[in-house]
C-alpha cells in the first residue's frame, strides 16, 4: 500500500480491512459498556447500534461474495486470474461521502445483540469473510462483479472486501465522536427508536 493508502494488491486489501476493524474496536473500547446504548441524539446511533450495523453489512458482503464464486463455478469460470489490477473501492466511497444515505431497513440496528454478545458476532462475521477470502486465489476476482445496491457501482470481488473496510472507517468516525462524548462522562440523550444516515 502506498503513502496515499491506495490498495494495489490483495494483501493491501486485507491489511486495510484488518486495520479498520482494529480502529473500530479500539474506539468502542474507549466508551464504557454501560454507555454503549446511549445516543447523542434520538435520531443518531449509539456505539452498540454502529457495531450491530457493521456485523450486518459484513455478512451481506460475504453473502455477495459467496454468490459470485458459486456462479463462477456453475458457469465454469472458476480459475485463478490476474491479481493486482483494479482492487480499490475508494473512488466509489469518496463519491458516497458527498451524499447522505440511509441504511437499508435490513441493515438498521434493532437490538439483535447486547453488549456481551456483539464482540462474538463481530468475530464470527469476520471469520466468515476470511473463509471466503482464502478462496480468492482460485478465482479471477476482478471478473466476479456485482453492483452495490445502494451506490450502483459494479464492484468486483476484491472491491467488495475493500468496501467492508472503508465502510468500517466511515463508522469509525461516528464512533470517535461517541468516544469523545461518552468516554468523558458527558450526559447522554435519551435512547429512542429510529435510524440515522448510514449505509
Amino acid at each position: 500500500m502506498d503513502d496515499a493508502g491506495m490498495v494495489r494488491t490483495l494483501d493491501d486489501v486485507k491489511q486495510a480491512v484488518d486495520r479498520a476493524r482494529r480502529e473500530v474496536l479500539a474506539l468502542a473500547a474507549r466508551v464504557p459498556q454501560e454507555r454503549w446504548r446511549h445516543r447523542p441524539a434520538p435520531d443518531r446511533w449509539s456505539v452498540l447500534d454502529n457495531l450491530e450495523h457493521l456485523v450486518l453489512i459484513e455478512r451481506f458482503a460475504t453473502e455477495i461474495l459467496e454468490g459470485l464464486m458459486g456462479r463462477a463455478r456453475r458457469e465454469g469460470r472458476a480459475g485463478p486470474g490476474r491479481q493486482g489490477g483494479w482492487l480499490d473501492a475508494r473512488p466509489v466511497m469518496l463519491e458516497a461521502e458527498r451524499r447522505v444515505y440511509t441504511a437499508p431497513v435490513w441493515a438498521e440496528p434493532r437490538g439483535r445483540w447486547n453488549e456481551a454478545e456483539i464482540a462474538s458476532q463481530l468475530a464470527l462475521s469476520r471469520r466468515e469473510l476470511e473463509e471466503v477470502w482464502r478462496e480468492f486465489p482460485h478465482y479471477d476476482v476482478e471478473r466476479l462483479i456485482e453492483p452495490h445496491p445502494l451506490y450502483g457501482w459494479p464492484f468486483n470481488a476484491a472491491q467488495w472486501v475493500h468496501f467492508v473496510g472503508l465502510h468500517e472507517q466511515r463508522h469509525a468516525r461516528q464512533l470517535r465522536r461517541l468516544a469523545l462524548r461518552f468516554g468523558k462522562g458527558e450526559p447522554a440523550a435519551p435512547a429512542a427508536p429510529g435510524g440515522q444516515p448510514g449505509g
